[in-house]
C-alpha cells in the first residue's frame, strides 16, 4: 500500500499476483488488516521529523501522521506478529 503509483507498478511487476493498493496508509483500518490476514507490517516512515539531522518536529510534522496512525493501529491488530521498520542513523 503506497500512494506512489510508480513504486506500486514496479512492485506489481516484481511480485505478480500480489494485492497492491494505491492509497494513503492512513486509510488502513484494523478490520482491513484482519480481512487481509496480514501478519507482518513493513514500513519505512519519513525520517526527517525524527532524526537528529532533521528539524526534530516529531509528531508536529505532518509527515509523521502515517506513522502515528500505524502506532495506534498496531495494538488493535491481533493478526500482526511482526513489525519491521527501516531505521536510519539518528531516528529516535
Amino acid at each position: 500500500m503506497d500512494v506512489n503509483t510508480v513504486a506500486n507498478a514496479v512492485y506489481s511487476s516484481n511480485f505478480p499476483g500480489t494485492d497492491v493498493r494505491t492509497r494513503n496508509i492512513q486509510s488502513l483500518s484494523e478490520k482491513e488488516v484482519r480481512k487481509l490476514g496480514a501478519n507482518m507490517l513493513l514500513m519505512s516512515p519519513p525520517c526527517q521529523p525524527h532524526t537528529r539531522q532533521g528539524l526534530q518536529r516529531d509528531t508536529e510534522d505532518k509527515r509523521s501522521d502515517a506513522l502515528t496512525h500505524l502506532c495506534t493501529l498496531i495494538p488493535q491488530c491481533e493478526t500482526l506478529q511482526y513489525v519491521l521498520m527501516e531505521n536510519v542513523k539518528g531516528f529516535e
